[in-house]
């Protein structure tokens, strides 16, 4: 309301009449002075009163919605944890009547041969099967089936495995939470990448209360019914921590009583051969009964970071695109500034001028992001918004650059265009997928340790060229022979 406004409702609130004395207005300045000043007195107490009930009436109304989401979400953990706890107990029955001879459930027989059959659950992009595919050298890959709920990645997936497969997933299903585990197909190699915000330490963080946290127990529950040879699953480093280790402890526990062999590390993309810091957890599980006892599985070593220079175009300009240009609003702006100012801090001595300068223009005022010579960990949000500021090139990264530095080479990231030209839909998925040079080089190792593979195939991100544009210079004689 305006000023008039404010001072009539005042004046109504305090129910007391403007003061007169009965003489005429000139000749009582001092009189008007003081009349006025007590009703601005009497509607700053008025007003300060009506805010004050507004403000109670407001908090009080918001205790009930707080109380009932708080319930909500803890009834959700509770059913979550009570189904974690009988998918425990059925492991351990099942591996009971395993030992004593003779099982309640029968499950397809599986046979080593040239082809290694592959279930995917929370599939993506299919990052599992294009790992294998160029990782293996002696064996083929088939995938046997695919769990995936967005639409959009089944298309890129069947478009990427029509490419580098010649064939599309036998079986895909939509929601993973229907799907029948004990019906599902068995397959040698399985791999689940069960969406991370519920336990990322940058999300809300509601593990098991979260819709998607439950995920991850229904691709344990398949473990627990078809006991593939390997398993693996991939999540966030969050995983790891104290909030959610309860889980995890639970989960290594559930493989061991089935019968796995089962390792645990925290692999970061920048150590394996991408310059990007993406650390996350893996879980290896391998079926003791196939384990061969001349072979032990060990995580793959790290090795030096190349430049993220040989992840990036040369251009300044931003190429055409359906990407929009995240570098003009206020946040951005200040995120800029204030990389400039640290680089001028810095001095250019400490700042390799042969290195791009990455920056998130994308967070808040309390939070602030810049990495050189290397990129930050790639979101689904920020790839939807245009990956990182590259300081130097004025400019955000291009789709081909988010898909460089998780692993996909520039000539499968038209294919994926093709299928679907959303540069902002296919930017989210590079930002929520699993990094290519670290599946190259822990699948392998898992498939070698029972004996799906017949020797370790090369290791190309060890021993990639010492210049090139990344991934191609590693993928190129592998393409070549495609």
């Amino acid at each position: 309301m305006d000023d008039l406004e404010f001072d009539n409702h005042a004046c109504a609130a305090t129910g007391k009449p403007r003061a007169t004395t009965g003489k005429p207005r000139a000749a009582r300045p001092k009189a008007k002075a003081q009349a006025g000043g007590e009703r601005r007195k009497a509607g700053i107490r008025a007003v300060k009163k009506i805010l004050k009930k507004k403000t109670s009436g407001k908090q009080q109304k918001a205790k009930p919605t707080t109380t009932r989401q708080a319930s909500s979400s803890s009834l959700q953990n509770m059913v979550a944890t009570k189904f974690l706890q009988e998918l425990g107990a059925l492991a351990s029955k099942l591996a009971a009547e395993e030992r004593e001879g003779g099982s309640s459930f029968a499950r397809a027989e599986l046979r080593r041969g040239r082809t290694i059959l592959l279930g995917s659950d929370c599939a993506g992009l299919g990052s599992d099967l294009v790992s294998l595919v160029m990782s293996l050298d002696t064996a083929s890959a088939k995938t046997k089936f695919v769990a995936e709920a967005d639409q959009g990645k089944l298309q890129w997936l069947r478009a990427i495995s029509a490419h580098l497969a010649d064939e599309t997933p036998e079986l895909e299903y939509q929601d993973i939470t229907t799907r029948d585990n004990r019906l599902a197909p068995r397959v040698h190699l399985f791999v689940s990448g069960a969406p991370c915000p519920p336990f990322s330490s940058a999300g809300k963080r509601g593990g098991l209360s979260d819709d998607r946290g439950w995920l991850i127990l229904h691709s344990l529950s398949y473990v627990v019914w078809q006991r593939p040879m390997v398993a693996v699953f991939e999540n966030v480093k969050g995983l790891a921590n104290a909030r959610n280790k309860a889980l995890l402890d639970a989960i290594v526990k559930i493989l061991k009583d089935c019968g796995y062999k089962v390792y645990a590390d925290i692999l970061n993309t920048q150590e394996h051969g991408l310059p990007q810091s993406r650390p996350r957890v893996y879980v290896v599980a391998m079926l003791k009964d196939y384990i061969l006892p001349t072979r032990k599985f060990s995580f793959p070593e790290p090795i030096a970071m190349p430049s993220l220079e040989r992840c990036l175009d040369h251009q300044k300009e931003l190429p055409d695109s359906n990407m929009p240009d995240q570098a003009s609003g206020k946040s951005a702006i200040r995120n800029i500034r204030k990389a400039r100012g640290r680089l001028l801090a810095k001095g250019s001595d400490d700042v390799p001028s042969s290195e791009e300068v990455v920056v998130d223009t994308g967070c808040g005022k309390n939070f602030f992001s810049m990495m050189i010579g290397r990129s930050p960990c790639l979101t689904k949000a920020r790839g939807g918004q245009g990956g990182y500021y590259l300081l130097k090139r004025k400019r955000h990264m291009t789709i081909y650059e988010m898909g460089a530095i998780q692993g996909w080479d520039k000539s499968w990231v038209d294919i994926l265009l093709e299928a679907n030209s959303s540069c902002k839909k296919l930017g989210k998925a590079f930002g929520d997928g699993m990094s290519l040079n670290v599946l190259q080089r822990l699948l392998p190792r898992a498939l070698y340790t029972v004996n799906l593979v017949n020797k370790l195939p090369e290791d190309h991100w060890k021993n990639m060229p010492k210049s090139g544009r990344l991934p191609r210079a590693v993928y190129k004689q592998k393409l070549r022979r495609r």
